[in-house]
């Protein structure tokens, strides 16, 4: 039986290569030897999380009309590049290093159904060097030659996600059937890395041949997929995704990826695309020792690595992700270039599981994916803890016993699956896009559920958790049936009750296309305009004082509107307080009409000031020219100065230098004070 499955999308990608005490020294070598330049293979030490650059991965939910899916994508810089095979999964491309930003976003949108970065995953391959591992312990642990007496893989194709096979290899030649290049989109599929031939060959290496390795189904037929053209084998979840929905097209019952792929929802898309064939998709835990924190994937069969004693391996990841075990030390296999070697991983846990599904198949090719999934686990050796665990899941795998409950003629399933509309909520009134979840659980599993509108389907998702959207703007306005079916492998049919709904698009109604209805939108002609908060019949975007009815404008950005400024082209004027055309900022006399400057700042207008660059001076009373402060006869336009301050100015004061004399009667230089004779110029002493 299985677990409750759910297929919560994950980011958090792992490393998949595990460092013994020993390979920990070597990698402090190669870190030293990387000081002096010298190169050391990408696979041979941890890297940092990488993604395709410029481009992430999107799924819409199932209904989404892509004109809106279009606008979503818009919005946040994306644009569609293309579909990843014949997935609803979309290459979206985006501003580089925006990626993890832009996808961060989509996930929260209501009507995505996921978003991820198209990360690099490397392989899951730990090469001992301890030339002494037992050949092939690995079959009789599983119980492999009791197995073959019944089945040994004939008429099922295993699919190789991989770095390629090497189709020259005596023990592979004559196993293979044409594959696919996911990067180039060409036949070439052969081995960049070598990886691929090693893992091929545990599944399907020719067996009873009296040459090389025995394999685990010896008679099925390899189909390989070369998802990399990189050298150091690493991959993107996208072309993992593409080859996978190849191969689905192509007769693979069975696909092996020797990846970390559990965290990618793309991949898991892909592979539940290959079972809703009645395919099985069987991945590698990974090599980092450590639990990633993956949630559980209704799509993969997930395989820690066990060792000989049926211990989990000390590099082998665990956790709740963890469907099965299955021997991953000193596997025995073929190699490129024809030989053959003992080689240690998840990455070599993964096919031997894989090649058990192909003997699965190969008893009984009418059951479904499910149906396999149950006997492989239900068939499995409990290891550890009672029932499944994180660590080796539901046990180690059994070829034997697996093979034997295969048999055909076993009890049918007619438990039909449980479904219940979750949102919308029956009795709500919806309009625009609508938001559809469903909840579907089965005894066994759930295969796909529908959601039927008025009795028109509106779509199929065939995984968990099952999203739709509803495009209400298509139907009319008033009342509305919504009904999710949901179906096993059986064929077993749950209907939920009833939903009902007023679809009311008359609120929702859009012009101008901004996102505002008609019936809240001030401007439904105006896509840059909605609200109008003052009233004034400008828009709020346009109104530079949109709570202020009397303004709409302020030209000078002084923040003051135009209306209230009395200067709406002066950001340093505002008002005029005395109506002289002078601001008062700039009026020195704001409420004096009359004056507006102060030339020489003694207080007095330089219209009133008879000497406006004169501080000193503001009068002239007699019309002189010499201000009154320093005019002595401010009054005698004759006379301003009085030198010898005898009260008679200058102008007359015949002696203006003698205080004792100011007049000269008699013109001859004597002063009338002094001269005897004032008035005879011949005389002036009277001795």
């Amino acid at each position: 039986m299985q677990r409750q499955r759910t297929d919560t999308p994950r980011r958090n990608l792992r490393r998949a290569v595990y460092l013994s005490p020993n390979a920990r020294v070597v990698t402090l070598l190669m870190a030293l030897l990387a000081l002096f330049g010298i190169f050391v293979p990408a696979h041979a030490h941890a890297q940092a999380e990488r993604w395709a650059e410029g481009r992430i991965l999107v799924q819409p939910r199932t209904g989404l009309p892509p004109a809106e899916f279009d606008k979503i994508l818009k919005q946040r810089g994306g644009r569609r590049l293309g579909r990843v095979g014949k997935l609803d999964v979309h290459v979206v491309h985006v501003n580089p290093k925006a990626e993890e930003a832009v996808a961060r976003a989509l996930r929260n949108h209501p009507h995505v159904a996921f978003a991820e970065m198209d990360r690099v995953v490397e392989l899951t391959q730990f090469i001992p060097n301890d030339p002494k591992y037992p050949n092939a312990w690995h079959l009789p642990k599983i119980k492999a030659p009791s197995a073959w007496d019944r089945a040994m893989g004939d008429g099922i194709t295993v699919a190789i996600l991989d770095s390629g096979v090497d189709a020259g290899h005596p023990d592979l030649v004559a196993q293979l059937v044409p594959g696919w290049n996911s990067v180039s989109n060409n036949m070439d599929t052969s081995d960049i890395h070598g990886h691929g031939t090693k893992v091929a060959g545990v599944v399907a290496a020719a067996t009873d041949n009296g040459a090389g390795v025995a394999s685990i189904a010896g008679r099925a037929k390899l189909m390989p997929i070369r998802v990399t053209n990189n050298s150091d084998g690493n991959a993107y979840w996208s072309d993992v995704a593409r080859g996978l929905t190849w191969a689905a097209d192509n007769g693979a019952r069975v696909a092996n990826i020797s990846y970390d792929v559990s965290d990618s929802t793309t991949v898991a898309s892909a592979a539940q695309y290959l079972r809703s064939r009645g395919g099985v998709v069987v991945v590698a835990a990974g090599n980092s020792g450590t639990n990633p924190g993956y949630s559980d994937n209704a799509s993969l069969i997930a395989v820690s690595a066990t060792t000989s004693g049926d211990g989990k391996a000390s590099w082998s990841n665990f956790g709740h992700y963890i469907d099965g075990a299955a021997p991953g030390v000193g596997i025995w296999t073929t190699t490129r270039g024809g030989g053959y070697a003992s080689v240690s991983g998840t990455s070599f846990a993964s096919p031997a599981t894989a090649g058990v599904v192909a003997l699965i198949l190969s008893v009984n090719s009418q059951l479904s994916a499910d149906g396999v999934e149950s006997i492989l686990e239900a068939s499995a050796d409990d290891l550890g803890a009672n029932g499944w665990d994180t660590r080796y899941g539901h046990g180690r795998i059994n070829a034997d016993r697996a093979v034997q409950m295969a048999q055909p003629g076993g009890p049918s399933d007619t438990q039909a699956p449980s479904v219940t509309m979750i949102t919308p909520v029956s009795g709500s009134t919806v309009d625009g896009l609508v938001p559809i979840d469903v909840s579907a659980a089965d005894n066994l599993a759930v295969d796909r559920v529908e959601v039927y509108v008025d009795g028109t389907l509106l779509g199929t998702d065939a995984g968990a958790p099952y999203e739709f959207s509803w495009n209400t703007t298509q139907a009319s306005d008033g009342d509305a049936t919504l009904v999710a079916y949901a179906y096993d492998e059986a064929n077993n049919l749950g209907v939920s009750e009833a939903t009902f709904v007023t679809v009311n698009n008359s609120a929702t109604v859009d012009s101008d296309g901004d996102g505002v209805p008609d019936v809240s939108d001030v401007f439904p002609a105006n896509p840059n305009e909605w609200a109008d908060a003052d009233a004034d019949g400008v828009g709020d975007n346009a109104d530079a004082f949109p709570n202020d009815p009397a303004e709409t404008t302020d030209t000078d950005g002084d923040g003051i509107g135009d209306n209230s400024d009395a200067f709406p082209s002066d950001p340093n004027e505002v008002i005029d307080s005395d109506n002289d055309g002078v601001g008062d900022v700039a009026d020195a006399f704001p409420n004096d009409p009359s004056e507006t400057q102060d030339t020489d700042s003694d207080g007095v207008g330089d219209n009133a000031d008879v000497f406006p660059n004169d501080s000193n001076e503001t009068t002239d009373s007699d019309g002189d020219g010499v201000g009154d402060n320093s005019d002595v006869f401010p009054s005698d336009p004759n006379e301003a100065i009085d030198s010898d301050n005898d009260g008679v100015g200058d102008n007359a004061d015949a002696f203006p230098n003698n205080p004792a004399e100011t007049a000269d009667s008699d013109g001859d230089g004597i002063g009338d004070n002094s001269d005897a004779f004032p008035s005879d110029p011949n005389e002036v002493i009277d001795s």
